[in-house]
């Protein structure tokens, strides 16, 4: 994001789109391997 920020108003408008799509991408699969990360800590923590 800050990145971005920094970068010029057309190649911010240029990228929205693009950026919007794999925000929301990389949100789901950041989600999924955290949860992944987690249970393997919790069995770490157990054992």
């Amino acid at each position: 994001m800050e990145i971005l920020i920094v970068r010029p108003f057309y190649l911010l408008k240029f990228l929205s789109e693009e950026h919007f799509y794999f925000q929301a991408s990389g949100i789901l699969l950041t989600k999924k391997v955290k949860k992944k990360l987690g249970q393997k800590r919790l069995s770490e923590n157990v054992f």
